[in-house]
């Protein structure tokens, strides 16, 4: 599927890609008209009933068996553009593009605003539905990507019978993408423009050079922060860390420092023979003699005697039986 087109654009005859007269049943003065003839050498698996793609002649081949095809050579499709522009709740007429900056785009535009309505315009008019046309081709169609088979054996699935809409759109969407871009490249020229000045075209004033430096995009060189947001996150932390350090000295109920953590687990120790300790009334009480060590296999394991699970070297259990320990030195019973 391939596309041919031709555009006229109302108030600048010499600027079409594409230039013709239309026929005065065609003639619109506040658009941009585009011509787009799509001519097509595939045929189609079943009945396309869209109006432009109109796959609707059957046939039988020898190689492809019943197939559809186009009873034209060549379907149009056209397209008019029209712009306006607004400021404060007033807008311009709809119009074609190149009378409404003529006409200054007919609003009581401040310099600055005015500088923003060049650089629009300059975007605007790079992404004309002509230029799309021109630069992205018969890529544009959606429809290729139902396109199956060799140049000389081209097959088609079934369109849907609005398939104009879904290209009309894809048109429309190109056409924005490119706008969106082009405020970009008006500030940070791309590399091969940079290494082109003569294809660079200057700032025509000084409030629209000084566009140059308000354009402001994301990247992803960097990652945007709210310093308010981090310094908040940080003032929280450390609030909790603060008050994780005070609340045992804040708390007045005495099992608050009873079952803390290192209390259960001298309790636990001392109950099978480590100690003596100091500090019993602390959250942290300490052994005497902090330069020993001791193990859990030390201590020893259960034998299954006493109604304890048998212990293991994996699986170390505190000894009910034994009463003191010497640490670094022999056990008394």
């Amino acid at each position: 599927m391939g596309t041919r087109w031709a555009t006229h654009t109302a108030g600048n005859d010499t600027a079409a890609v594409v230039y013709f007269v239309p026929r005065d049943e065609l003639k619109v003065e506040d658009a941009d008209l585009s011509l787009v003839s799509l001519t097509t050498r595939v045929f189609s698996d079943d009945e396309v009933a869209d109006p432009w793609f109109n796959m609707t002649v059957k046939t039988t081949t020898e190689i492809g068996g019943t197939i559809w095809l186009a009873p034209r050579e060549a379907s149009i499709l056209a397209c008019l553009e029209q712009y306006q522009f607004c400021v404060g709740g007033t807008c311009s007429k709809l119009d074609a593009l190149h009378p409404l900056r003529q006409a200054r785009y007919g609003l009581d535009l401040t310099p600055e605003q005015t500088a923003v309505a060049d650089l629009l315009w300059k975007s605007l008019w790079a992404a004309q539905l002509q230029y799309v046309l021109f630069l992205v081709g018969n890529q544009l169609l959606v429809a290729n990507e139902a396109v199956m088979g060799s140049y000389y054996y081209l097959r088609s699935l079934k369109l849907p019978v609005d398939q104009w809409v879904v290209e009309a759109q894809n048109m429309a969407n190109t056409s924005l993408a490119v706008l969106q871009r082009r405020p970009v490249d008006y500030a940070s020229p791309q590399t091969v423009l940079q290494d082109n000045p003569r294809q660079i075209v200057p700032p025509e004033s000084d409030m629209a050079r000084a566009l140059c430096e308000k354009v402001i995009i994301r990247t992803a060189r960097y990652t945007s922060f709210k310093v308010l947001g981090l310094l908040l996150l940080l003032l929280f932390t450390l609030l909790l860390a603060a008050l994780n350090l005070a609340l045992p000295r804040l708390a007045s109920h005495p099992d608050w420092l009873r079952y803390g953590f290192f209390q259960l687990l001298r309790l636990a120790l001392e109950g099978s023979g480590v100690g003596p300790w100091v500090g019993l009334a602390n959250s942290c009480p300490a052994l005497v003699g902090r330069s020993e060590e001791f193990s859990l296999r030390e201590i020893g394991t259960s034998d299954g005697k006493d109604g304890l699970a048998p212990g293991d070297s994996e699986r170390p259990l505190l000894s009910p039986h034994r009463r003191f320990i010497s640490l670094g030195g022999p056990s008394k019973e």
